[in-house]
């Protein structure tokens, strides 16, 4: 089911690492990048969506924001 929103509702999801992993300092808006699972029951793929996006996903303080204008259930 996927629903088509009126406006574009702005999303903001925390980033958190593994110490092993890239300090956040060094991590750009450019290295982001934002997936969906598809909406096929036999499939649980991920696909990028970060290209979708009429304006790029943002990085900053720890917290990536982006908008979209539908959810899928």
């Amino acid at each position: 089911m996927e629903v088509a929103l009126e406006e574009a509702a702005f999303i903001r999801i925390p980033l958190t690492l593994k110490e092993e992993q890239i300090d956040l300092q060094n991590l750009s808006s450019g290295q982001i990048r934002v997936f969906r699972r598809s909406t096929r029951r036999k499939s649980q793929e991920w696909r990028e969506i970060t290209r979708n996006f009429k304006t790029p996903p943002k990085l900053e303080n720890g917290v990536v924001s982006f908008q979209v204008k539908h959810f899928s259930k």
